[in-house]
């Protein structure tokens, strides 16, 4: 002991002392007894209700003690007359874990036994042993270390060890008869009851691509569609759990400007996010070995727009205004920084923003998500999130060492080894048997075998009938619900009663739905091995208000694109801007203008006076002014101000964005005016070209844009099956006209509409719109030449 240590305690106050121990002696006195096993809340919650049922078990014609008994179960657990009460307990808890559920037969209702597993009486077995040594014999053990009978109370533990091959202790006697006795008994399936899979590279660009190119069929907001979009990429990326990605908040994720060591001159921003671990035991907390709490990792803007974390993670901080630093757009951010002498500087994130969610999700809500999709894209088997886990955990186990893929994923190599399997072998055996040829010759087949949505049919239902769900509500119990209801004078029970006939017809339509796509796959498996095509599925709907991102990862791409290594920041700022573009509508609540004519400096809500639309700031409302009103033809014509009018002000007429933007800085407050400069920015000035886009109505700047414009987003729609109405048609009311192919709708535009392009003509084979000379060549050679090879 130090000098200084002696001279602290030397003047410790003897009567606080003896004041602190009565008080430690008193809560012991009180604690004694009462004490909470060192698990989680839900473990806890599940072993009580085990133990209330073990205790109101009547076994009184064995005149057993459901306490007393645990003492001799330790001492003779090979005592048949001991395991007996044990084994009619577990034999009838299976028994009665029924539950009555809806059936679509003539029944409509039917009991159901909802363990079906032996690894399920197991776990009960695991958890009635957990509350028995807590509540019964650790009791016994202290009061027999009291009487010094130490050899006794060393005897008096349900040990239960598997380590490897070994299996010992008197608990696991019971487990070997629920494995060999109790599951024939009782038909209990033994193996595994559902197959794991994992999700590869493949099905997760898959997932996001469906999760914007079928918006409508995916419904979900738009924050909320980010956020599922974020919590995937960070479980295929890490393999974390899905509990550890719910509801991360802003402070998990630091956003830097690094110099780029390729070149000096220039900066690359990344995003490193720190996520936490769940389901590590409370016991770990108090060990000398702890393991870390969270893991981080850092990555750099992906030139894959799907794959992109850091793209999100700027879009939803510039989206909530929530840096420190304020900046007014994408490019701001990538490109205004300078890091002078230094090679770092960290984005520090608004104080208040730190606790907020920055990807707000609950796991209901992504589990949903994520099933929807299965059902969207054709998968035949509903499969787990899971997936996930499990195929970052192979990616890793193929390229990272077994400790730091151990440390990412929190499970010792052991489990990987056991758990983290899947049914199907990986790697090509019998390639590795008989010769490298075989290897170089199938390696990209076999990858593609472990694509979980390999065998995925998207022409499968996606929903049932309106005459369907009619016949649900004419079932005999909704009738007897609806009966219930007309009697009851208590409120509550009728809000029960209604939940009763919600949750009866989503599960009717829920078991209606999993037949028909049964029966559907059935029958498209049959055609196609007949050498028949099935017919398409109506009703596939498209992007909706996730059109800013659909349309831009719907753009054509070489087949290595996702893998390219190159940085280019200009493909990343049109995503983010998609992406600002999408989120806008998560505040465009349309809110009432402020009365006043000038916006007070604590008005922090911006409003597009165009449309009286409400933003969360101003930089939001630049975004959506350049993206809408620079492009539609809103300054085509005069403008008069609506808000002027609206409070009875003197009419003004604006002519262009400049007049319209001074206006509003003058009159309604710089809160209200978009950040734009037309006289020195290109993007800021608005289009009046005279080429326009007769499906999507809008003004194209150049023959080229738009011949893009039709190649990537309007010529997939025909392609895809898709009967597109002439919204020209539809707009001026008259008689709707659906072209079934892109043929037919040029004829239809440049006969009705007078559209035409000079020499511009579709592809015969795919459509494309192309002018005659190098540019058919080109797009003939790079895309049909590889596909009449073999013709």
């Amino acid at each position: 002991m130090t000098v200084q240590q002696q001279l602290r305690f030397s003047e410790v106050d003897q009567e606080s002392v003896n004041a602190l121990l009565r008080d430690y002696l008193d809560n012991a006195v009180e604690e004694e007894g009462n004490e909470q096993p060192f698990v989680a809340p839900g473990t806890q919650a599940e072993r009580d209700r085990i133990w209330t049922a073990w205790t109101e078990t009547p076994q009184s014609y064995r005149n057993v003690d459901p306490c007393r008994f645990w003492v001799d179960f330790a001492k003779d657990p090979s005592a048949p007359r001991v395991q007996a009460p044990v084994q009619t307990f577990l034999h009838t808890y299976m028994v009665n874990s029924v539950k009555e559920r809806v059936v679509l037969g003539p029944e409509e209702r039917a009991m159901v036994r909802t363990l079906n597993s032996a690894y399920s009486v197991i776990e009960v077995w695991r958890r009635l042993i957990a509350s028995a040594d807590f509540k019964v014999l650790r009791r016994e053990r202290r009061v027999l270390r009291g009487r010094e009978k130490y050899l006794e109370a060393d005897r008096l533990f349900l040990r239960w060890e598997q380590e490897g091959e070994k299996r010992d202790g008197p608990a696991y006697l019971i487990v070997k008869w629920i494995l060999l006795k109790l599951s024939p008994t009782l038909n209990l399936e033994i193996n595994t009851l559902y197959v794991k899979v994992e999700a590869t590279a493949a099905d997760i660009i898959l997932i996001l691509l469906a999760l914007y190119q079928r918006a409508e069929d995916i419904p979900a907001s738009p924050l909320t569609r980010v956020s599922f979009h974020a919590a995937v990429l960070l479980g295929g990326t890490g393999g974390f759990r899905p509990g550890s990605l719910m509801n991360t908040l802003c402070r998990q994720y630091t956003l830097s400007v690094v110099r780029d060591p390729d070149d000096r001159t220039q900066t690359r921003i990344i995003v490193t996010p720190n996520i936490g671990r769940n389901k590590i035991k409370s016991t770990q907390m108090t060990c000398k070995y702890r393991k870390q709490k969270s893991v981080a990792y850092s990555t750099a803007l992906v030139p894959y727009p799907p794959l992109c974390l850091a793209s999100l993670v700027i879009s939803r901080a510039l989206e909530m205004d929530a840096l420190a630093i304020s900046f007014e757009s994408a490019q701001d951010l990538l490109h205004r920084p300078v890091l002078g002498k230094t090679d770092r500087i960290d984005i520090p994130w608004k104080e208040e923003f730190l606790d907020k969610p920055l990807f707000p999700l609950t796991y209901p809500v992504f589990y949903e998500l994520w099933m929807r999709y299965l059902l969207v894209v054709g998968c035949r088997k509903p499969i787990r999130p899971y997936a996930l886990r499990v195929g970052a955990r192979a990616r890793m186990d193929e390229s990272l060492s077994s400790a730091l893929r151990n440390y990412i994923i929190s499970h010792s190599g052991a489990i990987f080894e056991t758990d983290y399997q899947t049914g199907v072998v990986r790697p090509n055996l019998a390639a590795l048997a008989f010769g490298p040829k075989a290897v170089h010759r199938d390696e990209t087949l076999f990858n593609d075998l472990r694509n979980m949505s390999l065998t995925r049919d998207e022409g499968a239902p996606i929903s049932v009938s309106k005459e369907q769900i009619a016949k649900f509500q004419e079932r005999k119990d909704i009738a007897k619900f609806r009966a219930e209801i007309q009697a009851s004078t208590d409120q509550s029970e009728k809000n029960r009663l209604y939940s009763q006939i919600k949750s009866t017809i989503e599960t009717c339509i829920k078991l209606q739905l999993d037949a028909d796509r049964q029966a559907g796959f059935e029958k498209a498996d049959r055609l196609r091995l007949q050498g028949l095509e099935p017919e398409p599925t109506p009703g596939v709907r498209g992007p909706g208000i996730a059109a800013p991102v659909a349309a831009f990862l719907s753009r054509p791409r070489s087949r290595d694109e996702g893998e390219s290594l190159t940085v280019d920041t200009s493909v990343s700022e049109r995503y983010i801007d998609a992406q600002l573009l999408h989120l806008s509508s998560i505040t465009s609540v349309p809110r009432r203008v402020p009365e006043t004519a000038a916006a007070s400096k604590s008005q922090r809500d911006s409003y597009c006076l165009v449309y009286s639309k409400g933003f969360a700031n101003r930089s939001c409302l630049t975004r959506h002014f350049r993206n809408a009103h620079l492009v539609d033809g809103t300054f085509d014509k005069p403008l008069a101000c609506r808000e002027c009018k609206r409070a009875g002000a003197a009419e003004v007429v604006v002519h262009g964005p400049a007049q319209w933007c001074n206006h509003l800085e003058h009159t309604h407050g710089l809160i209200h005016t978009p950040s734009i400069n037309p006289g020195a920015s290109p993007r800021d000035c608005p289009s009046n070209s005279a080429l326009i886009c007769l499906l999507y109505e809008a003004p194209i700047a150049s023959t080229s844009t738009l011949l893009a414009h039709m190649n990537r987003t309007e010529i997939p729609r025909y392609r895809e099956g898709l009967h597109v109405d002439c919204s020209t048609y539809t707009r001026e009311g008259r008689v709707g006209v659906k072209p079934m192919s892109i043929w037919e709708w040029l004829t239809h535009a440049r006969a009705v509409h007078k559209w035409s392009l000079p020499g511009v003509e579709p592809c015969l084979l795919c459509g494309h719109l192309y002018a005659p000379g190098p540019g058919f060549r080109r797009h003939f050679t790079t895309q049909h030449c590889h596909g009449l090879e073999n013709l």
